[in-house]
């Protein structure tokens, strides 16, 4: 798998864990809001609080899990899906109005 295709795979998932918010994973963000009041958002942006912070996590976790000694693909994977992350946001943003 190069980046480009994981970047876009997660940054895919990353949209609708964070912006679309579907019914059935509504307790994972009553849990969200219930840690980041006590912590800040520092830490619950890259586990679902916000598009481009989950697609650059989870992207990296993911590049590292598959291939750890690699670092150049970690960060060109996880810069790639930020930006995709950033892009699809602002498409599915300009749909919703």
């Amino acid at each position: 798998m190069n980046e480009l295709e994981l970047a876009s795979r997660v940054a895919v998932a990353a949209l609708v864990w964070a912006e679309v918010r579907p019914v059935w994973l509504s307790p994972w963000y009553v849990f969200l809001l219930w840690i980041e009041s006590y912590v800040g958002d520092t830490f619950t942006k890259p586990i679902g609080g916000c598009t481009m912070c989950t697609a650059g996590f989870w992207t990296l976790a993911i590049s590292i899990y598959l291939d750890p000694p690699n670092v150049a693909f970690h960060i060109t994977a996880a810069s790639i899906a930020i930006l995709l992350g950033a892009i699809i946001t602002k498409v599915f943003q300009w749909t919703q109005q």
